[in-house]
């Protein structure tokens, strides 16, 4: 892995992966994505304190992506995640492995297991086939750095 050498990150550099079999294999064609992780909170009035209190639940999460309908050669579906892959695991309610971040050394890497709850393929006339779907963590999502 390269170091990074620019502070700033740059949206392409991010990269999402599922996990298959024993291996993590990047999305692909992905052209958009977006991370959304939110805590419940309650409202709390009493003599010693009066305002908002975040609840004992874990933080729940979501990942918005989207990118070109793609159809893969046999050698080259092995490296990508396709839009039929991601299909099958919709449509089977299976959660999988994911994790998402750059590919620069020492830059932070989330980890977790998701499930895709929406899923939506487009063909508009005259232009390329999309694909964009959500999905939803089934756990709590941990951080960690990516290795050399």
């Amino acid at each position: 892995m390269a170091a990074r050498t620019d502070e700033n990150v740059a949206g392409d550099e991010i990269y999402l992966y599922a996990k298959v079999g024993s291996t993590f294999i990047k999305w692909g064609c992905m052209d958009s994505f977006s991370f959304k992780s939110s805590i419940e909170s309650f409202e709390v009035n009493c003599r010693a304190f009066s305002g908002k209190k975040p609840s004992g639940k874990a933080a729940s999460w979501t990942i918005s992506t989207g990118g070109f309908n793609r159809i893969f050669n046999p050698a080259a579906e092995a490296l990508n995640i396709s839009v039929k892959k991601a299909y099958e695991w919709h449509a089977g309610k299976t959660i999988i492995e994911i994790q998402f971040g750059t590919e620069f050394e020492g830059d932070p890497i989330w980890l977790g297991k998701a499930f895709i709850t929406e899923f939506e393929l487009n063909g508009n006339q005259g232009e390329a086939s999309k694909y964009s779907l959500t999905l939803e963590g089934s756990e709590p999502i941990t951080v960690d750095t990516v290795d050399a």
